[in-house]
């Protein structure tokens, strides 16, 4: 059913509900059961071509094996909120550039992570109505993404209920969560649901080009946090900090594998390590096709030497990879230094994720900590069809590609 002005209705609280079958999908999409690729494509192009064959860089195993996976995070769909600007000089508009994709595989590397901001396609007054003409966006990045051969891991950095830019002392954004997820269970609800519908909208795309990343850098703050006693603390000191007790979101995470695998039985699953993509979390070791990921930023500790921070950031998981756990870094950066200091920190940042056959993800493609575009006044760039390209960060991450 379409409203007066031609648009499809968004999917509502009630079907979620009620429904028993296939979730019903709008935006001109067949409503009969799982979206394939050729589907996805034709809903992101109309003119796209049919299906085509897709390397495999991971055949997912349910545990004890690392995907190898290496690329990038794509900001397109990051963030709703214009505040973000202030850090990050690009529109966050959902308009993926094919060149970004193509430029990835001919360079040698086969995965990109997209992390977004459900309240794109979310009503703010009622999170259970989906708007598919905003998700259009995300389907176009999964057609193209397999249309180069890439692994897509796809990623709600902001979902209901839970960001961590809110957790931040001075957010790059302006607009927080009304409430967390962790105290209010419509929001519970809410997180679940998204996953509920991605989940059957994505079915029978192959774990090997399709991740889903549950929420980016879970954490929950003590009351009394104090940021100014994080400087000089190890990664270790942090996290004990921060509080690693991650019985709460566990809960939250595992409600939402589960509506996961009632859609897909065998969608790879991706979950941030806690707090902030720092440890690994015990209670999912025992769960088939869940990968761990690791987040690694500069700033972190930027008062203590580059391998006192590495040695203790890595300890934990050098330790989940001896019982064989599945693990990624889904992010790194470095900010804050010369350019200099940034490529002996990715020079050992990256030997340590070799010792324990861990792929990595470039936090930003384009962009202040990107190969492209990162507008620093101590690179020497190459031009690469008009943008600037950190041509020695490129070769240092190509050099750390495993097969």
């Amino acid at each position: 059913m379409q409203d007066k002005s031609g648009s499809p209705p968004p999917l509502n609280r009630r079907e979620f509900l009620t429904s028993s079958g296939a979730l019903t999908v709008c935006g001109g999409l067949a409503a009969t059961g799982a979206l394939g690729l050729s589907v996805v494509a034709r809903a992101a192009d109309p003119s796209a071509p049919p299906a085509i064959p897709l390397a495999a860089p991971y055949a997912p195993q349910p545990r004890n094996v690392n995907p190898r996976w290496y690329g990038f995070n794509l900001l397109d769909y990051l963030t709703s909120d214009p505040g973000w600007r202030k850090s990050y000089p690009y529109e966050s508009t959902g308009e993926f550039a094919e060149r970004d994709f193509r430029w990835i595989r001919d360079w040698g590397f086969n995965f990109v992570r997209v992390p977004t901001d459900y309240r794109f396609w979310t009503d703010p007054n009622d999170l259970f109505k989906l708007d598919e003409v905003h998700i259009a966006p995300i389907d176009r990045a999964v057609w193209l993404a397999q249309k180069y051969g890439l692994h897509l891991n796809f990623c709600l950095h902001r979902a209901p209920g839970f960001c961590a830019f809110d957790l931040a002392p001075n957010p790059p954004t302006t607009v927080r969560e009304r409430s967390s997820f962790y105290d209010d269970a419509s929001l519970r609800d809410a997180f679940v649901f998204q996953w509920d519908f991605f989940a059957e909208r994505y079915r029978g795309i192959p774990s090997n080009a399709l991740s889903l990343n549950l929420v980016n850098d879970p954490a929950r703050l003590p009351k009394d946090f104090d940021y100014t006693r994080l400087a000089g603390m190890s990664a270790a000191e942090t996290v004990a900090y921060i509080g690693r007790d991650a019985t709460d979101y566990v809960s939250i995470a595992k409600a939402a594998i589960d509506a996961i695998r009632a859609r897909d039985p065998q969608r790879l699953i991706v979950a941030d390590g806690f707090p902030a993509g720092g440890i690994p979390i015990d209670a999912f070791r025992e769960i088939p096709y869940v990968v761990q990921s690791h987040h690694s930023y500069s700033w972190a500790n930027k008062d203590q030497p580059i391998d006192r921070f590495i040695e203790s950031e890595f300890s934990p998981w050098r330790e989940a990879a001896k019982h064989g756990v599945p693990m990624h870094m889904g992010e790194c950066a470095f900010s804050g230094g010369s350019h200099a200091t940034a490529m002996q920190w990715y020079t050992k940042l990256l030997d340590a994720t070799s010792e324990i056959n861990m792929g990595f993800a470039l936090g930003h493609f384009r962009g202040p900590m990107g190969v492209l575009d990162s507008r620093r006044n101590d690179v020497r760039y190459e031009n690469w069809y008009g943008r600037q390209l950190d041509r020695e960060l490129l070769d240092l991450l190509r050099r750390n590609i495993r097969g």
